[in-house]
């Protein structure tokens, strides 16, 4: 059995394809249902939440266990916590212990640039981030990684004071030059980014609903995974002919989606699983506004916890536990 820290997945995470390719595998036994994942479980207390999350595929399976406490950022203690268990699925022993929050950041982000793959065009070189916490910079580093033509990125968090330091460390791990700046408002961001990923825990839209600004931008959507939670505002949804989601149940569990369902601003015949882009059945147009819907799935979880096993053992990363 082998315990992997959070410095240690973040080792074992450094190939940008491996994960992407971990990624659409996942997609791929979606499609084909060749797994057992349950509703994930999850218990709200005094605006705290804890998920459950497991999941079973192919000689595997594992549970997520995340503990996301808002409050946190206020007491300087990180958003996210938690631990990924991955377990053989013949004899249920543990194989692996890893670190849910570093875990759950590389997932997340390799599930947006994923969808960046197949859904963005090479002329969209400005990348904007709405949200610069952990997972904001993840996606960030990622996508800067993934996506060489990507040149410019551009910050916008109206809750920090001070992104320097974020902007410092995205420039030191991007491993090549990238222009990176902070917009002054989320209208400056729409304006000055082609694609746009917002990462936030916002309940009220974070981006404008200006419908000129939204015109043909690819956004994805990653932080809303509650209904009272919104990044996406109204006005986005009648420019939309197709709305890609990771899992159908997004359009129930996430404020993003089910709301503007729900009042007739979006049908479900434009929302399109993703595992129909990754097997071919469904062809995106790249040319018209572009909406990516991400709540995330054990399954997800999985497939990167399986590769990120076997890249520490590989590695010789890790410590290893004794039963």
């Amino acid at each position: 059995m082998l315990y992997l820290n959070q410095a240690e997945v973040a080792a074992a995470a450094a190939s940008c394809d491996d994960l992407l390719q971990a990624i659409e595998q996942a997609y791929r036994i979606y499609a084909e249902k060749d797994f057992y994942m349950p509703p994930r479980f999850s218990v709200d207390y005094k605006g705290d939440n804890l998920l459950y999350m497991p999941c079973f595929a192919g000689d595997v399976f594992g549970t997520k266990v995340l503990s996301l406490f808002p409050e946190n950022k206020l007491k300087g203690k990180d958003f996210i916590s938690g631990v990924m268990l991955l377990n053989d699925a013949e004899a249920g022993e543990l194989r692996a212990i890893l670190n849910a929050k570093a875990l759950t950041a590389y997932r997340t982000a390799a599930v947006t640039s994923c969808a960046l793959k197949y859904l963005m065009r090479q002329d969209e070189t400005r990348l904007g981030i709405a949200g610069a916490g952990v997972q904001g910079f993840h996606q960030a580093l990622f996508a800067v990684q993934a996506f060489e033509h990507i040149d410019r990125v551009m910050i916008y968090d109206p809750f920090v004071q001070n992104l320097d330091a974020f902007m410092e460390h995205l420039r030191g791990r991007a491993g090549r030059p990238v222009s990176v700046s902070v917009a002054a408002s989320s209208e400056q961001l729409l304006k000055c980014s082609d694609v746009i990923i917002t990462a936030t825990n916002a309940q009220q839209p974070v981006l404008p609903g200006d419908p000129a600004l939204l015109q043909g931008k690819l956004i994805c959507a990653v932080g809303s995974y509650k209904h009272e939670m919104r990044e996406c505002p109204d006005a986005l949804f009648p420019l939309l002919d197709t709305i890609y989601v990771d899992l159908e149940h997004a359009c129930e569990e996430s404020g993003d989606l089910y709301f503007p369902l729900k009042d007739g601003l979006a049908t479900m015949d434009k929302v399109v699983p993703f595992c129909d882009v990754i097997t071919g059945k469904h062809q995106p147009d790249r040319h018209t506004t572009r909406l990516f819907k991400t709540v995330g799935m054990g399954l997800f979880d999985l497939c990167v916890a399986e590769y990120l096993y076997s890249a520490a053992v590989r590695l010789g990363l890790g410590v290893p536990l004794e039963d």
